[in-house]
């Protein structure tokens, strides 16, 4: 138990091994989410899967899965409630250990597996493979853990009819609404994460003008623009276009197009057009997607022009935040949201094959130049695409035996990645967690760091 939120452990339940595993209330409402925050409280469980669990059903209703969203919300830190992790949130333990797996286990349960499980197994270091799901759900609930669950479950609302939409049938539909899906849980987990360790950083999102606020400006800003612009035969075709973009935005949502020679207003009549359609079918937003990123900053500089810069979130490759910010720009806040942030960790798996080696005359020395490259590839091959991006580690399974000592996927699977707990949004490296667990590699096989994280 927390006493007063400050961090001080006692058992309010049995053990493992004990026969008494009822929780009092007071018990359940101490069980802790997050560690203290600056102002040394830390966060109830309770408080946590709820609140999240309301933003997850809002950000979700949209695509008809609120309930489902509030499922995965109310079950995704369900692992917390054992013992070794609450020992280690109250600050007397080395590690919690997994907490995800209860969440996973305990959707399945309640009628509710596939989306969910990849969402709520994922939520701290992304969308896991299929093998893991079905391993977690197979190795079951830890058993000290069972008993405490269902006191926990009996205080939280667990919605009783969730489905998943009819829209997810296929298994491409699949693939897109666990995605959605993941991004409603992710998204509403930072958050209310972020209001507990960073509560001022929560304070700045929000505050855009609503898309009414948009078109008042946009149309103002047009209106006033062709007002002083003589009346010539391009112009009048201009505004004709216009005005047809603006007749077509009250037609039903679906598939349109707009064919316009070079300088027949194509940007101004496609953002009129998307405005006006939002705002007629009760749309939230206006997403623009265009290839090259010389075209985007064009676009973004006269839509900043017509709707304002507290309006406009121009998100590519070649953005930067001002140096020497001294606080977020709001910039940086909206585009957490997205559901691909702005940094990413990639892991990638390689092999070599001995066997394969003897026909092409590749040999050990060809080896380490290998890995000597892919050390520093992205030093010595730079682009707008790629960004910053470089190699921040490299671990290596050597075998004695040219047949292999062990599956790869069992060694690949002693490296752990994973976001900080305390982390919302990771913004660099340092926000992400990767252990090597060496005390787990087989014999015969010599497990080498080459580039240390």
């Amino acid at each position: 138990m927390v006493e007063g939120g400050r961090g001080e452990w006692a058992d309010d339940w049995a053990g493992p091994g004990g026969t008494d595993y009822q929780m009092a209330d007071n018990a359940i409402k101490s069980l802790l989410a997050h560690s203290k925050n600056e102002s040394g409280d830390c966060q109830p469980l309770a408080s946590h899967l709820a609140q999240t669990a309301d933003m997850a059903a809002r950000f979700a209703h949209r695509f008809g899965a609120g309930d489902v969203a509030r499922l995965a919300a109310l079950t995704h830190d369900l692992g917390k409630a054992s013992e070794r992790f609450q020992r280690y949130l109250a600050g007397i333990g080395d590690s919690g250990g997994d907490h995800k797996a209860a969440g996973v286990i305990q959707a399945s349960n309640l009628g509710l597996s596939g989306p969910i499980s990849f969402a709520i197994a994922g939520h701290h270091g992304g969308l896991p493979r299929f093998a893991d799901v079905k391993s977690t759900l197979g190795a079951g609930l830890a058993p000290e853990l069972g008993p405490r669950l269902g006191e926990l479950l009996s205080h939280l609302s667990l919605p009783s009819n969730a489905a998943y939409p009819a829209f997810s049938a296929s298994a491409l539909e699949t693939e897109l609404f666990t995605r959605m899906l993941f991004s409603a849980l992710v998204d509403a987990d930072h958050l209310d994460t972020e209001a507990h360790f960073n509560p001022e950083k929560g304070e700045k999102r929000g505050g855009y003008p609503s898309l009414a606020d948009l078109w008042s400006r946009f149309d103002e800003t047009y209106r006033s623009r062709f007002s002083r612009k003589p009346q010539g035969v391009l112009n009048s075709i201009r505004q004709d276009v216009h005005g047809r973009c603006l007749s077509a935005a009250e037609a039903e949502p679906g598939a349109f197009s707009l064919t316009v020679p070079t300088g027949g207003g194509k940007t101004l009549a496609s953002l009129g057009f998307a405005l006006r359609h939002a705002q007629k079918w009760g749309l939230d937003r206006v997403s623009v997607v265009i290839p090259y990123t010389s075209i985007i900053e064009q676009t973004a500089d006269v839509f900043r022009e017509f709707l304002g810069p507290d309006a406009v979130l121009e998100h590519h490759s070649a953005t930067q935040d001002e140096p020497g910010a001294d606080c977020v720009l709001p910039r940086e806040l909206a585009s957490e949201n997205w559901d691909a942030p702005i940094y990413g960790l990639y892991r990638g798996y390689g092999f070599y094959n001995p066997y394969l080696a003897q026909d092409t005359g590749f040999a050990g020395e060809d080896l380490a130049v290998f890995w000597d490259a892919l050390e520093r590839m992205w030093d010595l091959d730079r682009s707008a695409a790629r960004g910053l991006m470089a190699c921040r580690g490299l671990a290596v399974f050597s075998h004695a035996s040219a047949l292999g000592n062990a599956p790869a996927h069992k060694l690949f699977d002693l490296v752990k990645v994973g976001k900080k707990d305390t982390v919302g949004a990771p913004r660099h490296f340092s926000d992400y967690e990767i252990t090597l667990d060496r005390d787990r590699v087989p014999a015969n096989v010599t497990a080498s760091v080459l580039v240390e994280w």
